[in-house]
């Protein structure tokens, strides 16, 4: 009984290794990789006659398909592109609050020079690199208070946004409502990926 289940074992995977050889490309994208593995999987089943549960057809899958392989240094990847992501949203922030500052710190210089010229009645200043000068502005128009809670009337806008009311449309297609079915539909559940590091 041993015998035969060894002599099953080695007939299974020298057809398993005749058959990966043919299509199997490392490089190649996991779409491929699943192809040739289910291929794989099907060929064993009918040359030897296996259930998918089948403990022989199961080791040997394990044996001969790289696919759990690539699958692990495709989830390795995924991690180290997320870690770069990570990264470059740090470096982002840190730039973006330095542009922040700098961009602060240029108007604090333009409006103390714009004081300075016009507090000594100088209008215009020719530098060997620039010319400067200086004119009197527009008033701004200063609201004492915020719009919130104002009633509308003359001097307040009103501004209408639209969207869809998705807890009513779901609720409505549940009760195989026509209209909200036409307007909607239900996607395929996609499936969710954990990756937790050891």
């Amino acid at each position: 009984m041993g015998e035969g289940r060894a002599s099953l074992g080695n007939a299974l995977h020298s057809l398993g290794q005749r058959i990966i050889e043919e299509g199997k490309q490392m490089n190649a994208p996991l779409s491929t990789a699943v192809a040739t593995h289910n291929a794989l999987r099907e060929k064993l089943k009918a040359e030897f006659g296996l259930e998918d549960d089948d403990e022989a057809l199961i080791d040997t899958l394990d044996g001969i398909s790289d696919l759990k392989e690539l699958i692990a240094v495709a989830a390795r990847q995924a991690r180290y592109e997320a870690a770069q992501a990570e990264a470059c949203k740090a470096i982002i922030a840190a730039v973006q609050a330095r542009m922040a500052r700098r961009a602060e710190k240029a108007e604090r210089l333009r409006d103390a020079i714009a004081h300075a010229m016009e507090d000594a009645g100088e209008r215009k200043i020719d530098a060997p690199d620039c010319t400067i000068s200086v004119r009197a502005g527009k008033p701004k128009l200063v609201i004492e208070r915020p719009c919130g809670g104002a009633s509308p009337g003359r001097f307040v806008n009103v501004k209408r946004v639209y969207s869809w009311n998705v807890t009513a449309i779901s609720e409505a297609i549940a009760l195989f409502d026509q209209e909200a079915m036409d307007l909607a539909h239900w996607s395929n559940p996609e499936p969710i990926l954990t990756l937790r590091s050891r």
